[in-house]
């Protein structure tokens, strides 16, 4: 039972749910009317019923099936029918707005601020590398072996011209504790910005050689702890029962990599030397280590015969991500091979900014088979990204990658072009933006209140009566209009009487329904109003114990919060000495625990997921996957 969901059981939630899907799926709206795609006839993979276990895997096409373009489309691992809902995702969308570009804390992922987080950028991004490698375009990811000291610029022919690419090495040499071959070092390259529903294209030259995955994919990641792993009175309106334990790990990602690597195509778990094969996979929840997980479709393709994905030479790889609307573009990617349809993942489609990630990294023998070589480049020569800033595109902070820190990449130095000289990319978005296009409307074209619909990213709700019926104008005018004493929607505010419509809420002005029960609003509610949070009360506490439920909170004077971790009973999360000063009777590294993450005897003798407080000698034997001689919390 998840009380944020009204205390149904999120089975019967989604029940009716899914019938509203098959509907429209039946209709033929799942991957059609999306502005911007290439390809108007995609042919679906997901085939939704209303007699689906909500448990089981997804349903889908008869595998193996081919594309229109001749490419065989099979699958491996699927994740199960409940989480594939749109509307489950919508929720959860919902939940993370207020703090959409904010941050969280990094214990807990918790949110801590609504402003001063990432934000999700709507214009388009063009680059060859002829101004070289710069840090306001790029950094480097520090996972899958990647190391910075493998980026370089170089120049190559590619398409009969000269221009500056990116070279990215891994390097290879033997185990020294088997003596078996091993790739060491990769590398691997991802945007300094965050972007979502779009177009995004990498042209590329892949050595064929084993030992390495080529992949292309965009990655958002967050981690969400059931109210048993939180300080006491907390609870993450984000988590999802019933998934992987009491931490859901929202992972929206969307995969191109090579070789292919699932079941249906593939023999013990991958594809080595098959460079005609590729996956293009979705995600929306993750597993701890495997790569996979409940939300999660491992899609593959066999290009046909005599086509390869790596072949030595510059290939484009793209994919067209559609978070949708609530309308007639539904969720779907289509992924495409040098401008070419190659087939469409309908189900677990992301929704949250992201950043464009490519590069090359060791992934297991059985998928991509064993380095016979010391050293070996791949050469980027063009990253386009289009957005389509569609409806659905949502965004929350990560809390492994936030302004405030960012333990996962580094900036690069600025790298100088090998050749000075050279044009800067010609390339342009597809298609010239009209009053009906989902993004980069020109002036004087209808909005609704999204300014994010305009190119001068300027919506005046000023314009027309309708405060939801605004006009796109001068990124000038809305400057202004902000700075007045009537200000429109979505000027930031520090009071209601700046706004137009007299209620400003978390520092921007809202509709005026926001303002009318003061126990609605997402900061700063009064003594007594209903509380998940902390940060959702002006005092800061949220007293847990005033009604009977784990998510029956009510706002409260501090000094409440502050009687109830100074008692000789006090409840999870507050500090302590001993363990009989808790409810729990676990009281570890000061801080009271639930019984179940206690570091018993018990529990400390198991091989894997460890409590919190047991010696450990590696992340894996923890159930917090974070080792540092004890298992900690990270």
């Amino acid at each position: 039972i998840n009380a944020e969901y009204g205390g149904e059981d999120v089975r019967t939630m989604l029940a009716p749910a899914l019938s509203d899907l098959l509907i429209l799926t039946l209709a033929g709206c799942v991957v059609a009317s999306c502005p911007g795609t290439s390809i108007k006839d995609p042919k679906p993979f997901w085939k939704p019923s209303s007699s689906d276990d909500p448990w089981s895997p997804v349903p889908h096409e008869a595998l193996p099936y081919q594309t229109s373009t001749g490419y065989t489309i099979n699958a491996g691992n699927l994740g199960i029918s409940h989480l594939a809902n749109v509307e489950l995702l919508r929720k959860l969308d919902a939940k993370a707005k207020t703090y959409g570009e904010g941050l969280v804390d990094t214990d807990f992922g918790l949110p801590t601020a609504t402003t001063g987080g990432w934000s999700v950028q709507a214009d388009a991004f063009h680059q060859n590398f002829n101004n070289g490698l710069q840090p306001e375009d790029f950094n480097v990811l520090l996972q899958k072996e990647s190391n910075a000291s493998n980026v370089k610029v170089a120049s190559d022919t590619v398409n009969g011209v000269l221009q500056n690419v990116v070279q990215l090495s891994a390097r290879a040499g033997p185990n020294p504790q088997t003596g078996e071959r091993m790739v060491k070092t990769g590398a691997i390259l991802q945007t300094a910005e965050l972007f979502a529903s779009g177009r995004y294209e990498v042209v590329a030259k892949f050595p064929a050689v084993e030992g390495l995955a080529f992949a292309v994919w965009s990655f958002h990641y967050e981690r969400h702890l059931e109210s048993s792993q939180l300080p006491h009175g907390q609870i993450d309106s984000q988590f999802v029962p019933n998934i992987t334990g009491w931490i859901s790990r929202t992972n929206h990602e969307i995969d191109i990599e090579m070789p292919a690597s699932c079941s249906g195509m593939c023999q013990g778990g991958g594809c080595p030397g098959q460079f005609d094969t590729m996956n293009i996979n979705n995600y929306i929840f993750t597993n701890a280590n495997s790569g996979t997980g409940p939300a999660y479709s491992n899609l593959c393709v066999r290009a046909p015969e005599g086509t390869a994905f790596i072949d030595g030479q510059y290939h484009s790889y793209a994919f067209e991500w559609h978070s949708g609307d609530s309308d007639q573009c539904q969720p779907h990617v289509d992924f495409f091979f040098d401008g070419q349809y190659i087939g469409t993942n309908d189900v677990f489609v992301p929704s949250r900014g992201s950043r464009l990630t490519f590069g090359i990294w060791p992934a297991g023998k059985n998928w991509v088979g064993t380095p016979e070589w010391d050293e070996v480049s791949a050469y980027i020569a063009q990253v386009n990204i289009c957005p389509f800033n569609e409806p659905n595109d949502s965004m929350y902070p990560q809390i492994y990658d936030q302004p405030t820190g960012h333990d996962i990449w580094v900036d690069l130095p600025a790298l100088p072009p090998v050749v000075a000289g050279l044009p800067p990319s010609d390339s342009k978005c597809p298609g010239a933006a009209t009053c009906n296009s989902t993004a980069s409307r020109p002036i004087g074209c209808p909005c609704g209140n999204r300014s994010r619909t305009c190119a001068s990213d300027c919506c005046d709700f000023n314009a027309t009566p309708d405060p939801d019926s605004g006009v796109c104008a001068f990124a000038s005018l809305c400057a202004q209009e902000c700075k007045s004493s009537s200000r429109p929607m979505d000027c930031k505010c520090n009071k209601d009487s700046q706004c137009k419509s007299k209620c400003c809420q978390a520092s921007k002005c809202v509709d005026s329904s926001e303002c009318l029960d003061p126990c609605t609003a997402s900061t700063n509610r009064p003594l007594n109003c209903p509380c998940n949070l902390t940060l959702d009360c002006a005092s800061g506490c949220c007293d847990y114990n005033a009604a009977p439920g784990p998510t029956a909170g009510l706002c409260a004077q501090d000094s409440v919060c502050t009687a109830e971790c100074q008692s000789d009973s006090r409840p999870v999360g507050c500090s302590c000495s001993d363990d009989n000063l808790c409810q729990t009777s676990c009281c570890s590294h000061n801080v009271c625990k639930t019984a179940e993450s206690c570091p018993t005897p018990s529990g400390c003798a198991v091989d894997e997921n460890k409590p919190v407080g047991c010696s450990c000698t590696h992340s894996w034997q923890c159930a917090s996957e974070w080792c540092d001689g004890h298992c900690e919390l990270h």
